[in-house]
């Protein structure tokens, strides 16, 4: 509103009487929003893992496919966002790495290969320019999977929740915010963090972490 709060049109003010929203600043009528800082607790965890792990078996009569159980999987070990996931290429994966571009901040993001993922990958290969693929060559939706799995666990949660599940549980394995912070892909703050160079090497450890809480080892 600010932009064009001085633009005219044939000699007129597209906004005679100035920007109408700065009313919420004069009269203190501006909501804050609270911050969300809602995480799974190891309990929650646990019945999401029971019913992910019982997904591809045959006698399974979940809300969930093998697919779409996959896919939140890759999302609670490695605290990528939803839209991170759907949008991760083959291309973009080696044999111990795989690199996800469509990010928040828009900076390339790196991760190692973990035992699980790698055989995650392996029983999802497909000739698809996706990893999760959907119809029409497109990447998947996921649109309702989260949805899905809360009607079956009765754990309310959102992705993001998993993303949030991700840190805390590298918090609880003793790794600093700064470490956290890298495999998370979080912007840097300052200079000094901007000579920290994140690497594949050093956010392996954080990820086993992970993925060790989240399999009960």
């Amino acid at each position: 509103m600010n932009s064009y709060s001085n633009d005219t049109v044939n000699g007129k003010r597209l906004l005679p009487d100035g920007n109408p929203v700065l009313v919420l600043k004069d009269k203190r009528a501006r909501v804050r929003l609270k911050a969300r800082d809602r995480f799974l607790n190891e309990e929650e965890r646990r019945l999401i893992f029971d019913e992910l792990t019982t997904a591809s078996h045959y006698d399974y009569k979940g809300k969930l496919s093998a697919d779409e159980a996959d896919f939140v999987y890759f999302l609670i070990v490695t605290g990528l966002r939803l839209e991170e996931v759907k949008t991760l290429r083959w291309s973009n994966v080696t044999a111990t790495a795989y690199t996800v571009t469509d990010t928040k901040n828009g900076v390339d993001h790196t991760l190692p290969i973990t035992e699980s993922i790698a055989r995650l990958l392996a029983r999802n290969g497909s000739d698809s320019e996706w990893v999760f693929p959907g119809k029409g060559g497109s990447y998947s939706s996921m649109s309702s999977v989260v949805k899905r799995l809360v009607a079956s666990t009765g754990v309310n949660f959102t992705a993001h929740d998993l993303r949030r599940t991700a840190a805390t549980i590298a918090s609880e394995h003793g790794f600093s915010r700064d470490q956290i912070g890298l495999l998370l892909n979080h912007a840097v703050s300052n200079v000094t963090d901007g000579y920290i160079q994140k690497t594949t090497t050093a956010i392996l450890p954080i990820l086993e972490a992970i993925e060790s809480s989240i399999l009960g080892r």
